[in-house]
């Protein structure tokens, strides 16, 4: 029974909806009719059926913390530069391009480089629901639906954050973006050893990208760079832990669905999860396929067949092709000792010290202990493959099991049955994993405060994609496009 002056809200639903939203709009707005049906039912009944079956609720709250937490959401998503308030990092001039675009060009968005045709393959959910309101109120109007739209994703990702880490929302929001591994500590180390790009005097900025090969973001440097991604990531995740076994595959099958319209490389996460998940928990999930599950096959052929336009041959022969190897031979890798040297580091410094607390805490054949063993397995496997320019897999892939080492480390702090000892060592990693968010924070706040606003707008009369400048198009257009003659292009699309 909900306690009185509380609510409690469809979870659940909520989440599923935010997340189907921009597939659903991509599917009614990019395909023809008939497909478009064929991809929208599909999605739809695993919605329904899934929501059906576990119609999860969030923690009983009282108005005012859910106010409180949508006051948070709203000033953090503003302050990170988001619907174009305050500075923007570098990111945002692809952001803020591909939302343009979206707006102004037809859909399916066609754009051109003077010579030649392209469509615009790329991870279009984050963007459609601002682009649709843009469309008929302009851009400076797409611009306020974009932070409203993050807002709302990161209220729902404090909820479920608060629900799965057992902790006050207000408490469980602050927790949440303030979370980090222990960067600041091994941005030292490597220039200590002479492993890292600099020279002189010790930098003690925590730079995400120390280990030049592999980056796993903290929540609020990630959220600062690609909100996207970052919301696709935490939502599957809160949803997928809760669901129940009995609907775990059809719920597993869903999301990995609706992610790879988000982020790929997010979904490849939510895999590698719930591949360990299901085996460190020794009984097997249901494996019945039934006719929802199925059906999910037509959408996520089609979205297969949008991502597989980036393959056709005119896209390979206009631009460098996207990097894809052993870590060894990622660009910024050093000689092959070194490397490895980042990679125990790596692996030490950004989840191992706190994977080891966690595994210490919790007994064996736990649930928490199993979920640590998933998380610890699948930010391991994106470790030997690279892929993109900016170490974009490792990146993106751990959103989801970067999340439950998150919430692992609340319940661990707030256990009863944790020893004196071992609290004083969590609360120690915390607390120097804080620091990387907190500098981060402050730089921001620097940059507002001296007034640098800097919204990285690329209005241009044609695409703006094409006229990011610096050459962006000509170097990382393979990103963006796939070719107006491939099979999505010639018979699904409108």
């Amino acid at each position: 029974m909900t306690p009185a002056n509380t609510l409690k809200l469809p979870l659940g639903w909520l989440s599923l909806g935010y997340l189907a939203l921009p597939l659903l709009i991509f599917f009614a707005t990019w395909l023809k009719p008939g497909y478009a049906l064929l991809a929208l039912i599909p999605v739809l009944i695993a919605g329904w059926h899934l929501v059906r079956a576990w119609p999860v609720e969030g923690p009983a709250l009282r108005p005012q913390e859910l106010w409180l937490v949508g006051l948070f959401s709203l000033s953090l998503t503003a302050f990170s530069g988001i619907g174009g308030l305050a500075p923007q990092h570098t990111d945002w001039i692809k952001h803020n391009a591909v939302l343009y675009d979206c707006i102004h060009l037809p859909w399916p968005v066609v754009i051109t480089d003077g010579a030649t045709n392209w469509s615009l393959v790329y991870y279009l959910a984050y963007y459609l629901p601002a682009a649709l309101v843009g469309k008929v109120a302009g851009y400076a109007a797409a611009q306020a639906a974009l932070c409203v739209w993050t807002a709302l994703g990161v209220w729902l990702t404090c909820l479920w954050f608060a629900q799965l880490a057992r902790l006050p929302v207000v408490l469980a929001s602050l927790a949440f973006f303030s979370f980090g591994a222990l960067t600041f500590v091994a941005n030292l180390v490597v220039q200590v050893l002479g492993l890292s790009l600099k020279h002189g005097p010790l930098d003690f900025y925590p730079n995400e990208f120390w280990a030049r090969i592999w980056e796993f973001h903290s929540h609020f440097w990630m959220f600062e760079w690609s909100p996207g991604q970052a919301l696709a990531g935490w939502l599957s995740a809160g949803l997928f832990l809760s669901c129940p076994k009995p609907q775990r595959l059809l719920g597993f099958a869903l999301l990995f669905t609706v992610d790879l319209f988000w982020s790929p490389f997010v979904s490849v996460g939510l895999f590698l999860l719930a591949f360990f998940l299901a085996w460190r928990e020794g009984r097997p999930w249901p494996v019945k396929l039934t006719v929802p599950m199925l059906l999910l096959a037509l959408p996520f052929g089609i979205l297969a067949a949008f991502y597989a336009a980036k393959t056709s041959p005119e896209v390979a022969a206009r631009f460098p092709k996207i990097p894809i190897g052993w870590f060894t031979q990622f660009h910024d890798a050093p000689a092959l000792l070194p490397s490895f040297c980042l990679l125990g580091l790596f692996i030490v410094f950004e989840f191992g010290i706190l994977l080891s607390l966690i595994r210490a805490h919790f007994p064996k054949g736990a649930t928490e202990r199993h979920l640590a063993d998933a998380s610890g397995l699948a930010l391991l496997c994106l470790l030997p493959v690279t892929m993109g320019t900016f170490s974009d897999l490792s990146m993106r892939g751990s959103t989801v099991p970067w999340f439950c080492l998150a919430l692992l480390t609340a319940r661990a702090v707030t256990s009863a049955g944790l020893s004196p000892k071992l609290r004083r060592v969590f609360w120690l990693v915390i607390l120097i994993g804080v620091l990387t968010p907190l500098i981060q924070m402050a730089h921001q706040g620097y940059h507002l405060a001296i007034r640098r606003y800097d919204p990285r707008t690329v209005p241009h009369p044609g695409a703006a994609i094409v006229n990011m400048g610096d050459g962006g198009f000509n170097d990382y257009g393979a990103q963006y496009v796939g070719s107006t003659n491939s099979f999505f292009a010639r018979h699904l699309a409108r």
